[in-house]
């Protein structure tokens, strides 16, 4: 195989283990007052935005609105690098996955998990104890 075969072939693969048609989002719009959050947002700058309870943090109910909860998870140096959240009950893993689907493109589907990756994000739809959720999180 010439090299110049190799070199078309590298992008394509990479392409097709990046499922996400689009970037995956990194951020979440909170209610318009708060603006958004970001993967890498520093913990500092998120105290006015956040009850812990537990040693877990999650953003406080009147911050945003659509899911019944978000968590955040800050890794050692408490850098932001997960978000997950919790649907209301009357939300199933089809609309989500349908959902997103038209946005990120066709997820990857393994044990009743829905995942679309790029090469800095994963996002997954789940359920849990009988509630839907989603996660954004670093790779």
């Amino acid at each position: 195989m010439s090299k110049w075969a190799i070199l078309l072939i590298i992008p394509i693969l990479f392409q097709l283990s990046c499922n996400s048609k689009e970037p995956i989002f990194r951020y979440v719009s909170l209610n318009s007052r708060f603006g958004t959050i970001n993967l890498e947002d520093k913990k500092i700058d998120l105290n006015n935005l956040i009850n812990e309870t537990d040693d877990r943090f999650f953003l406080r109910p009147e911050v945003f609105g659509g899911v019944s909860s978000i968590e955040l998870i800050f890794n050692e140096n408490k850098i932001l690098q997960e978000i997950i959240f919790k649907y209301n009950n009357n939300i199933t893993k089809e609309l989500k996955i349908s959902h997103y689907s038209s946005i990120l493109g066709i997820p990857k589907i393994k044990n009743g998990v829905a995942t679309w990756s790029d090469k800095h994000t994963n996002f997954t739809i789940f359920e849990k104890n009988g509630l839907i959720h989603s996660k954004l999180s670093d790779k």
